[in-house]
């Protein structure tokens, strides 16, 4: 597995790889707010943010989300 980037845009698919929940739990986490993530929509595409992943994953650590 690579290493999550400090910054940079990340595909779904690529997010999913460094959090521990199912696609589903996640755009439904996001959907609903659980989540402090804005995606970012560029026609068909969706990316989310590095820095936002990370803050996710402190977040989980924690025990907070």
């Amino acid at each position: 597995m690579n290493a999550l980037p400090e910054t940079g845009l990340l595909r779904l698919k690529q997010a999913l790889q460094f959090i521990s929940v199912s696609r589903t739990t996640f755009l439904t986490g996001i959907k609903s707010g659980r989540f402090n993530i804005t995606p970012i929509k560029n026609g068909r595409c969706v990316f989310y943010r590095a820095e936002d992943i990370r803050a996710l994953i402190q977040q989980m650590s924690s025990g907070v989300a």
